[in-house]
């Protein structure tokens, strides 16, 4: 038998007992698993901010991601749109409710007049 060539079946080796073979994933089937995964530049237009941001948040473990790459010197990292809208609801912020007074100055500046009268 030649090296290029596929062995015939009488010289394959016979499959396990209840063997299978592997059926590989739809794309349809990963990306509902994982959403839709997006590179660091991807994310950093999305949130029109940089790419260094982002990685920094990624380092402070802010935004989750996974390595489709090869080990860590060749990394090629991907982030969840599921993780980016988990990064976003936690980062919400509520707006602050400011009135104004007769004085005409927010609420906070006007505590600050008065108590710096009663002094």
């Amino acid at each position: 038998m030649t090296q290029n060539a596929t062995p015939s079946t009488s010289e394959r080796k016979p499959k396990p007992r209840g063997w299978k073979p592997r059926s590989e994933p739809s794309p349809e089937a990963a990306t509902s698993a994982l959403g839709k995964a997006m590179t660091i530049q991807e994310v950093a237009k999305l949130l029109a901010c940089s790419e260094k941001q982002i990685e920094n948040f990624i380092a402070d473990g802010e935004i989750t991601v996974f390595n489709i790459g090869r080990g860590k010197i060749r990394q090629s990292l991907r982030v969840t749109d599921e993780a980016v809208a988990s990064f976003i609801r936690r980062r919400m912020v509520k707006p602050s409710v400011r009135t104004i007074d007769a004085s005409g100055y927010g609420s906070d500046f006007a505590e600050y007049l008065a108590r710096k009268g009663k002094r």
